[in-house]
């Protein structure tokens, strides 16, 4: 995949008390990977290739904000 991916303004307000859950996994970005702006359950980033930068900004789960949740970041080069 050439470029960016975002993932942005998911969730909302709870339905029968669920959020939803995002998940990318598996796949090969030529950009970054930005993930921001959502409201949910959990968020699930793994076995991807990021040829750019990761970031994570002002997300909320169902269970508070949470910071520094980054761990095991790997930066590819070609």
């Amino acid at each position: 995949m050439h470029g960016n991916v975002e993932v942005k303004h998911t969730g909302g307000e709870p339905v029968l008390g669920l959020l939803p859950t995002i998940f990318v996994f598996d796949n090969d970005i030529g950009g970054n990977l930005e993930v921001k702006n959502n409201n949910v359950n959990s968020i699930n980033i793994f076995d991807n290739k990021i040829h750019g930068n990761l970031k994570l900004n002002r997300n909320v789960f169902n269970f508070g904000t949470i910071s520094n949740n980054l761990t095991d970041v790997k930066k590819t080069h070609k």
